[in-house]
């Protein structure tokens, strides 16, 4: 056997585990109804001088509400439903359609798609490699790269990483090289 078809058996197989792998992560990811973490928001821009730091509670209850409540520096509150976000600050109240902008629905995409177990999303929004980042099996990371056009010209990836079924950290790489890093501590 020549190793060039050695090396496409091996790929071939490699695929295949790392696949039912993510089908199981996706099954224990998705049996919990809902979820409720606390997170810390990590914005890094080249413009900025300092990165900017928020904190506050994430919930998701299926089949897809999504709100994360920011605590400090200051109080907004981000509900998401569908396509759409609505954004609260005090008084002040804005709808945002995620389909209008792929730099924030990509992320929340994602996110929804992991809590969901919804693999045929991440099959039509993105190309992906998932691993273990631990010899136990328990740690995890599934790396998503946008396969819509518009979406790749403003995300460049997304990492998640977590351990068992749960989410601990999410991060959006832009193509101008912003990140935007959520870690997140469930309860």
């Amino acid at each position: 056997m020549s190793r060039f078809r050695l090396f496409i058996i091996i790929l071939i197989f490699s695929s295949l585990v790392q696949a039912d792998f993510l089908d199981k992560r996706l099954d224990e990811i998705s049996a919990n109804a809902e979820m409720t973490a606390d997170f810390t928001d990590i914005w890094r821009a080249d413009y900025l001088d300092q990165d900017i730091i928020s904190h506050g509670k994430l919930y998701f209850k299926r089949p897809d509400l999504l709100i994360k409540e920011v605590i400090s520096p200051e109080s907004l509150t981000y509900t998401v439903s569908r396509d759409s976000v609505k954004v609260e600050q005090g008084e002040t109240v804005k709808h945002i359609r995620l389909s209008e902008h792929p730099e924030l629905g990509m992320g929340i995409y994602a996110l929804r798609a992991l809590l969901q177990g919804d693999r045929a999303a991440l099959d039509r929004m993105f190309l992906y490699q998932f691993r273990h980042s631990d010899n136990n099996f328990q740690s995890w990371v599934l790396e998503l790269f946008p396969k819509l056009t518009y979406s790749q010209n403003k995300v460049r990836k997304i990492t998640v990483s977590g351990y068992k079924d749960e989410l601990r950290k999410l991060e959006i790489v832009y193509i101008n090289g912003d990140a935007h890093i959520t870690r997140i501590d469930p309860e």
